[in-house]
């Protein structure tokens, strides 16, 4: 299914800097510290070189819907610190009913691969072609990356595609319709994924224990409240020795590998903190989608109690304050709403219509 594409956002190794103090007996500092040593981080210094009984890679999944309609969301989560798969039906490449069908489908992987150029030029990109059950012939497989080759190879992005060496492709045909691990494409497909992982130099790189603990303490809170006050984020780093300059470095460093939102530069949003990136998706969402096919609880409300405005949103795009305020209900501070409104204005998500405009429908109203 064309659909099915994904993203693999690595998070930093977790290892201890020679340079921290423990002088201070701050239990969750002293947590995180017990909890590296007994993961015992000590990376090889070539991914190729057996590892060390121990050594362990955490990797945070991001699944980018394929829709057409969430495509304005990558940008949020894209980053150069990731790697990236994208993932496509070989069918369709291969014994599509008509050419159209099969021109649709590379399109959608251009869509795809152009914008991991755009937001995240460098990063490793793996393809992975499914229904490797019906497609299994070698002869195929051949063709299809063929076909990629041709397609990408005076492509910007080409520079970043992962060879399949392991047949000499340009692609990862895998079969996963078999349980799990079972399909040997999906296991050579795994072992390209973590070498390739291991070669990125950011995976090596030393983070303060402090940093740790607060992400962890942050991930905790997350669990149960999606967003913070950079104020309330400031007590809670207070407990690992961290203050001032420090913690904005600390927010901004975690935003970079997409394991929080954090935006320093934007107005609204550097007085916040949102712990749960999917809870972020799913509040913009409520404004940008398809209609037709996704709803929101919040609809009904909108629809009863302001019809024009509601009309007006899902028939000319036009959205009013009011009928934010109900979409938005689940946002209880209107500061954080004025700031995600920020947010989406600085991305291109939404834009203010011009004054002329904004007082034609406050008569209407």
């Amino acid at each position: 299914n064309n659909s099915n594409n994904s993203s693999t956002s690595i998070s930093p190794p977790k290892k201890h800097s020679e340079n921290i103090s423990t002088e201070k007996s701050n239990n969750g500092v002293e947590e995180a510290i017990r909890r590296v040593a007994e993961m015992s981080l000590t990376f090889p210094a070539s991914p190729l070189e057996e590892k060390e009984e121990g050594d362990k890679l955490t990797m945070k999944i991001f699944d980018l819907g394929g829709q057409a309609t969430f495509y304005i969301f990558h940008a949020f989560f894209m980053t150069k610190y990731a790697l990236y798969l994208v993932v496509f039906d070989m069918q369709t490449l291969l014994i599509a009913q008509g050419v159209g069908e099969k021109e649709e489908s590379l399109v959608f992987l251009d869509q795809w691969l152009n914008s991991i150029f755009l937001s995240a030029k460098g990063a490793p990109v793996l393809l992975v072609g499914t229904h490797g059950d019906i497609v299994s012939r070698r002869k195929n497989h051949e063709k299809i990356s063929t076909l990629l080759f041709h397609r990408y190879r005076k492509k910007p992005v080409f520079k970043q595609l992962i060879r399949n060496d392991n047949g000499d492709m340009w692609f990862f045909p895998v079969d996963n319709t078999k349980d799990h691990g079972c399909d040997p494409g999906v296991q050579h497909l795994r072992e390209v994924v973590t070498s390739t992982v291991m070669a990125q130099d950011h995976v090596h790189m030393k983070v303060p224990v402090s940093w740790l603990a607060f992400y962890d303490k942050l991930s905790e809170i997350g669990e149960s409240k999606p967003m913070l006050h950079l104020n309330e984020a400031r007590a809670i780093a207070t407990s690992f020795d961290m203050e001032g300059q420090e913690v904005t470095n600390c927010l901004c460093f975690w935003h970079k590998f997409s394991m929080l939102l954090y935006y320093d530069g934007i107005a609204g949003m550097r007085d916040f903190v949102v712990l749960d990136t999917q809870w972020a998706v799913n509040v913009m969402s409520k404004v940008i989608r398809n209609y037709d096919l996704h709803h929101s609880n919040e609809d009904k409300t909108a629809a009863q109690r302001h019809i024009g405005l509601w009309n007006q949103l899902v028939e000319e795009g036009i959205l009013t304050y009011k009928l934010l305020t109900v979409l938005w209900s689940s946002v209880k501070d209107e500061t954080m709403r004025d700031a995600f409104l920020d947010l989406m204005i600085c991305y291109g998500l939404v834009m203010p219509l011009q004054q002329q405009h904004q007082q034609q429908l406050k008569q209407q109203q």
